[in-house]
């Protein structure tokens, strides 16, 4: 019936919303990098202009949020290497990177990244500057694996249900 096409055009929606939002985070994560206007668009223009990523843009699919949350997660780990000191940006990157595992598996593959991150600011940093990143980091680990176990939990028991109850 008429109500169902609209609901299936307002949920396709949010797809190309997700795209958008991740087509910007791209020129932010750009920005970090490029100082030219146009040089900064580029990345934006290519991505954009993929045929996968035109597809997951316009269907019904939580691909287009996995990849809006993993560009958001990189902008904010790119800033956590940037500024090691600032604490929201560890913070928001934990939250972005938790939401991406619960809405797909494929999504676990951004923790080690921010792993490799954190030893490589722990590495390179001085003694003073260690601690609050080993700090701002257990903050970070914590936030994921809070937000996140409840996956692994339903996963974990739904799991075992099946082994005792075939």
């Amino acid at each position: 019936n008429g109500g169902e096409k609209y609901l299936f055009y307002f949920i396709r929606f949010f797809s190309t919303i997700f795209s958008i939002v991740n087509l910007y985070f791209i020129f932010k994560i750009s920005a970090l990098f490029l100082k030219n206007r146009f040089t900064k668009l580029l990345p934006v223009i290519i991505a954009a202009s993929l045929p996968q990523f035109q597809f997951i843009s316009s269907v019904i699919n939580n691909d287009a949020l996995l990849n809006m949350l993993a560009t958001v997660s990189l902008y904010y780990l790119l800033l956590i290497i940037s500024s090691p000191r600032i604490t929201s940006s560890y913070l928001y990157s934990a939250i972005f990177i938790a939401i991406a595992i619960l809405v797909k598996k494929t999504g676990l593959f951004i923790l080690p990244c921010a792993v490799f991150v954190i030893l490589y600011l722990i590495a390179n940093n001085d003694r003073s500057e260690r601690k609050l990143i080993l700090k701002n980091s257990a903050v970070f680990l914590v936030i994921v694996l809070i937000v996140s176990s409840f996956i692994f939990l339903r996963n974990y028991y739904k799991l075992l249900y099946k082994r005792h109850n075939p």
